[in-house]
């Protein structure tokens, strides 16, 4: 696949998720507390990219951040998110998208991405990420990938054509780097299990962007097979127990 394909696929993946806004806040799972260093929000002017429904959200409104602005692309994701409550009240939603944030220079202290940036175009985003941190400011990127370790998991990943398992996030992060205007990053990774019912289990696979752009005879045939998958693998109680790692980028302004 060329470089240039690569990129329209992904504009066309990143603008499906609007109409997927209940399924994603419903199933998607949330990011571990323990994966976020407090010392990156606590007292802190943070904003973040990509915000979605609000996952991370709510787990940074919890670590007391001085200011907190939820930005995202879908007008449709901030809708879902502003119904949430947050510790953090009153705050800003900004719609917005990673490349020309309308923000001024200097303003945050850290910035968070998550799930989210293997969509940015990286020179155009860099450069507004550079410009809105203040000096020593931090840029956080986290992906909750599943662990394809895990047999039955592999299995259900090549079947939803899973994005987040084909994505090379060294390049990302290495394109990142390459910039000049962020220094190495530090990695983190915390293991962690995404426990649902059937119901829910069908929202998470209708939330992934390779699932839900498909015409509607193939989307309901990949639904079915991938959740076939997961039933196979129920608990005693009736639920799906996803093992998924929280893989944490921290990076620092230039």
């Amino acid at each position: 696949m060329s470089e240039s394909h690569y990129r329209d696929q992904q504009v066309k993946l990143g603008k499906s998720f609007g109409a997927v806004a209940d399924h994603y806040g419903r199933a998607r799972p949330s990011y571990p507390i323990d994966c976020i260093d407090p010392a990156t929000v606590k007292g802190k002017k943070v904003v973040e990219i990509a915000a979605g429904t609000g996952a991370l959200t709510k787990r940074l409104s919890s670590l007391d951040p001085a200011l907190l602005i939820p930005t995202d692309l879908s007008v449709q994701m901030l809708q879902d998110l502003q119904r949430s409550k947050l510790k953090v009240e009153p705050f800003d939603m900004v719609a917005t998208k990673a490349e020309d944030l309308s923000f001024p220079d200097g303003m945050f202290d850290t910035i968070f991405a998550a799930q989210a940036a293997h969509w940015f175009d990286i020179d155009r985003s860099t450069r507004e990420f550079s410009r809105i941190l203040g000096g020593q400011g931090k840029l956080v990127l986290i992906w909750n990938i599943r662990d394809g370790s895990v047999p039955w998991v592999s299995d259900f990943d090549r079947v939803v054509d899973s994005y987040q398992n084909r994505i090379v996030i060294a390049r990302i992060v290495e394109e990142i780097t390459g910039t000049k205007r962020f220094s190495s990053f530090s990695r983190t990774k915390t293991p962690f299990v995404h426990r649902l019912d059937p119901e829910l289990a069908r929202s998470l696979i209708m939330s992934f962007s390779p699932v839900s752009t498909l015409d509607s005879v193939d989307r309901e045939r990949v639904v079915e097979a991938a959740l076939g998958i997961l039933m196979d693998n129920l608990d005693s109680e009736g639920k799906i127990s996803i093992p998924y790692v929280a893989n944490v980028y921290t990076s620092t302004v230039l």
